[in-house]
């Protein structure tokens, strides 16, 4: 089981960093700014293209090495291709980093891609739908945290919970309100060292109840057939906390539930 990648710190939704369409419109009843908000609900349509050109300004360079996308919480993932540049100025003849996204799982409504670590300012999101426009739930664009000898506890439990409200009739029949699943998972670190736990907690102090977390327990898809299934965009139920088991070394325990 490869160590779980925890990502929190997403430039595209940071106050500083500037958000423009370059080429295939906006629609103002899903404007580019969804993207820089918590529900995944609230998407980013184009307007007039299946393709659309999202240019991102950090306004110093940044570090990146990941990216990941979700489709609307009622939504599919309606993403087809996607294409990562990164340059120094806002540039796009000839970008000093280029990539392509092709992990997409429809299935889940979930995409990711994973890169050598690359520093720039400007980046820029070449985003290809399946309709006749590009809509997107979230999207993360950051550098990955993972654990170099540790990792989240064999132990962990995940799921889906059903929303859907159940009645039952007079006579015993069953009236359902349908709504959707929401996606759960419990995990718990133990016998961390004083420089992992300094690390776990910058991310526990970051993200609190409000802020989201992106977390894929199993990259490489060691202990399960599909790491899609183990990757989500959760909340914290609570602000975890530590306990210190043994001198130097400390474990936790956490709660997380998909951000909708």
């Amino acid at each position: 089981m490869a160590n779980a990648k925890f990502f929190y710190f997403n430039y595209i939704v940071q106050d500083e960093t500037e958000l423009s369409v370059s080429s295939g419109g906006e629609n103002p009843f899903y404007p580019l700014t969804n993207l820089k908000h918590r529900h995944a609900l609230k998407t980013f349509r184009s307007s007039s293209s299946v393709t659309s050109v999202i240019v991102m300004d950090c306004q110093a360079a940044v570090t990146v090495n990941s990216f990941l996308a979700v489709a609307s919480s009622i939504g599919t993932l309606d993403l087809t291709a996607v294409t990562i540049e990164g340059n120094a100025t806002d540039s796009w003849v000839s970008p000093a980093f280029s990539t392509t996204v092709s992990d997409f799982d429809y299935v889940e409504g979930k995409a990711s891609k994973f890169f050598t670590a690359e520093t720039y300012r400007y980046w820029r999101l070449t985003l290809t739908g399946t309709a006749a426009f590009v809509e997107v739930g979230k999207l993360f664009l950051g550098s990955s945290v993972s654990l170099d000898t540790n990792n989240i506890s064999i132990g962990f439990d995940f799921g889906k919970d059903d929303l859907s409200e159940v009645s039952r009739g007079r006579y015993g029949q069953v009236f359902i309100d349908e709504i959707t699943d929401l996606e759960t998972l419990n995990g718990q670190f133990q016998l961390l060292n004083t420089t992992e736990q300094a690390t776990i907690q910058a991310m526990y102090d970051y993200c609190g109840k409000r802020n989201p977390v992106w977390l894929m327990v199993d990259p490489d898809e060691g202990i399960i057939a599909n790491k899609d299934v183990l990757f989500g965009y959760y909340y914290f139920m609570d602000r975890p906390k530590f306990k210190n088991d043994f001198y130097g070394l400390y474990s936790s325990n956490f709660s997380l539930y998909q951000a909708k």
